[in-house]
Parts: C-alpha cells; sequence; structure tokens
C-alpha cells in the first residue's frame, strides 16, 4: 500500500475495513463511555435540582411561617393600640362629663337661689300690694269695714 496508484487487493480492502470496524468500534466505545458519562452527570444535575427544589420549598416554608408570625404580632399590636385609644377615649368622656356635671351643679345651685330669692320677693311685692290695697281701700271708703 505504498505505491498510491497501485490497485488495491483483496487483502488491503479488508486491512482498510478491519481498520474502519475498529476505529468505528473505539468511536462507537467512546461515544457510549461519553453518553454514559453524560447520563451520570445529568442525574448528578436533577440529583441537585431536587435537593435545590427541597431547600427553596423548605426555605419558603420558613419565610412564610415567619411572615405570619409578624403578621399576627402587627395585628395583636394594633389591636392592642386600639384598645388603649378606645380606653383614652373612654377616659377623656369620663372626665369631660364630670367636669360638665360639677360645672352643671354650680349653675343649678345658683338658678336655686335666684328662684328662691325671686320667690321671697314676689311674696314681698304681694305683701306691698296688699297693704297698698288695704291703704287705698280707707283712703277711697274710710266706712268701709276692712277685711
Amino acid at each position: 500500500m505504498d505505491d498510491r496508484n497501485a490497485p488495491a487487493s483483496r487483502g488491503d480492502i479488508q486491512d482498510l475495513q478491519t481498520e474502519i470496524r475498529t476505529e468505528m468500534n473505539g468511536f462507537r466505545t467512546e461515544i457510549r463511555t461519553e453518553t454514559n458519562d453524560l447520563r451520570t452527570e445529568t442525574n448528578g444535575l436533577r440529583t441537585e435540582m431536587n435537593g435545590l427544589r427541597t431547600e427553596i420549598r423548605t426555605e419558603m416554608d420558613g419565610l412564610r411561617t415567619e411572615m405570619n408570625e409578624k403578621i399576627d404580632m402587627l395585628r395583636a399590636e394594633g389591636n392592642h393600640n386600639y384598645h388603649d385609644l378606645v380606653e383614652r377615649i373612654d377616659d377623656g368622656q369620663t372626665k369631660l362629663l364630670g367636669a360638665f356635671y360639677g360645672f352643671i351643679q354650680s349653675i343649678s345651685e345658683r338658678f336655686k337661689a335666684e328662684d328662691d330669692m325671686e320667690s321671697a320677693m314676689k311674696k314681698r311685692l304681694t305683701l306691698v300690694e296688699e297693704r297698698l290695697t288695704d291703704l287705698e281701700r280707707k283712703v277711697n271708703f274710710p266706712n268701709y269695714p276692712p277685711q
């Protein structure tokens, strides 16, 4: 096979076929090895992905739990502040009503005193009117008997 222009013999062709088959078998073996390596790598990646999924789910569950706890804590604080505010408003109303009650009592006492004074003035005025009437009667009707 050193002469390139010489015709190929059967032996040369068989040698070539054997060489090609050997090369092909080598390629097949190499491809199988590479394919198996890829499968192994792919399985490793799948395992890693499943691990990451599990990790992410665990992390998300933890975050969800933490978020729910914080929401509950904020809700409790809000309720506490609301009840605190309601209590302060009630206290303010009570103090305001107490102040008005004291003010109204003093005004009521003043009105009562004025009513008593008015009543006394009416009595005195009535007495003055009766005396005046008696005097008029004596002056206008001297012979008329007194009542």
